[in-house]
C-alpha cells in the first residue's frame, strides 16, 4: 500500500507479469520506471500501443523491445 502523494493519487503500481497485463487497457499512459524487464510483455504492450495507449520507457528497457513497437532503434550509447 502506498500513501497518497502531495498531488493526490496520481499513479498506480503494476507488476510486470504477462498474466496481469490485461490491466494495461485501463490506463491511457503506462510509464515503466526503474529496472523493469518488458520482454515477456512485448505482445501485450504491442496491442496496448496499437489500441492508442502511450508507453514511456527508459532507454535500457527500450533496447530489449522490438523496434516496431518503439518506432525507433536505440543506438549503442
Amino acid at each position: 500500500s502506498l500513501p497518497s502523494g502531495r498531488y493526490g493519487n496520481i499513479f498506480d503500481v503494476l507488476v510486470d507479469r504477462p498474466e496481469k497485463a490485461g490491466a494495461l487497457k485501463n490506463y491511457p499512459v503506462v510509464w515503466a520506471a526503474g529496472d523493469v524487464n518488458l520482454e515477456p510483455l512485448a505482445n501485450q504492450l504491442d496491442a496496448y500501443v496499437k489500441a492508442g495507449g502511450t508507453l514511456v520507457v527508459n532507454v535500457e528497457a527500450a533496447k530489449k523491445l522490438p523496434a516496431a513497437l518503439l518506432g525507433f532503434t536505440p543506438g549503442a550509447g
